[in-house]
């Protein structure tokens, strides 16, 4: 067998849920003031329940074994009807990881060269993901893949 991605199956979820917690630890380390520690973005049955519907697509990397080392998550989302913004179809990733032992060995080209496809598959014109400001890894990734900046939010502590 050799490295690959496809759709996630339920026998994936807890490796799933296991990439969903070093995202969420990762991103609650560097701004506990918004993310929660400990807690996955999704629950069990979330995700086997976007695995039936399809609510959310749902991707996985494997190694050469079939041992999963990544995950992408992503649903069309289509602007329709707005006054400002042009009528299209984008593919939306949520969520998208690559287990630490595992990076830096093309799984996590070969999960958005995956869901590029996909998307052109269901007629979008653009992938659209998010990354937060302190994430300079997974930024400067996306930069050398090719993406480039759309939009920037800001924001003021109240609180300070």
């Amino acid at each position: 067998m050799e490295k690959m991605v496809r759709k996630a199956v339920p026998e994936d979820t807890d490796a799933l849920l296991s990439l969903l917690l070093h995202v969420a630890d990762c991103h609650s380390s560097k701004r506990s003031d918004l993310f929660c520690s400990g807690r996955g973005a999704y629950t069990r049955d979330e995700l086997l329940r976007f695995m039936e519907t399809g609510d959310m697509q749902i991707f996985v990397s494997a190694d050469e074994s079939g041992k999963v080392t990544g995950l992408l998550m992503c649903r069309i989302r289509e602007t329709v009807n707005q006054k400002v913004l042009q009528n299209a179809r984008a593919l939306w990733v949520e969520d998208m990881s690559v287990d630490p032992a595992a990076q830096k060995e093309g799984y996590g080209r070969m999960l958005l060269d995956y869901a590029k496809k996909y998307g052109r598959e269901q007629g979008c014109v653009r992938l659209e993901l998010n990354v937060w400001a302190f994430n300079e890894n997974a930024h400067a990734f996306y930069l050398h893949e090719g993406m480039r900046e759309q939009r920037h939010i800001m924001e003021f502590d109240l609180l300070e």
